[in-house]
């Protein structure tokens, strides 16, 4: 059994800005979660990315002895999570150690970089989010 983990974190209209994140998990192929939304403003786009992470690792916190491979277009996401990037300072710091505290239940966590192109979905997911934020805050 392999979950997939397809993860995006947003700053709009400026970086930091108005965060948004989205996750969508698949379970051989079948479509088994998703979800995205508002993550706060001012946020970074680092700080959008690993909100979806942990979102995505909350969601499936059952299917933790089932090997799961998240999928990102963030380098810096993937690269620190996988251990090959040190985190400095940033205000994204408290959600990587949250999302590193996640990653220890798994018997099975990898993380795979993949282009912009290949998150289409997570992506379209994440600006969806956005502009329903700004529904939401203009004035009627």
């Amino acid at each position: 059994m392999t979950i997939e983990m397809f993860t995006d974190g947003l700053a709009e209209p400026r970086n930091p800005g108005i965060g948004t994140f989205a996750c969508i998990i698949y379970r051989n192929g079948e479509l088994l979660a998703q979800d995205s939304g508002f993550v706060g403003d001012p946020i970074s786009n680092n700080e959008a990315e690993y909100e979806a992470l942990i979102r995505g690792l909350k969601a499936i916190l059952s299917y933790s002895a089932e090997q799961v491979v998240v999928m990102s277009d963030s380098q810096l996401l993937v690269n620190q999570m996988s251990g090959k990037w040190k985190v400095k300072k940033g205000a994204y710091r408290e959600r990587f150690l949250k999302a590193k505290k996640l990653a220890e239940g798994f018997k099975s966590l990898k993380f795979m970089w993949i282009p912009r192109e290949m998150n289409e979905k997570a992506d379209a997911l994440t600006r969806a989010a956005y502009h329903g934020y700004l529904q939401e805050k203009r004035p009627r």
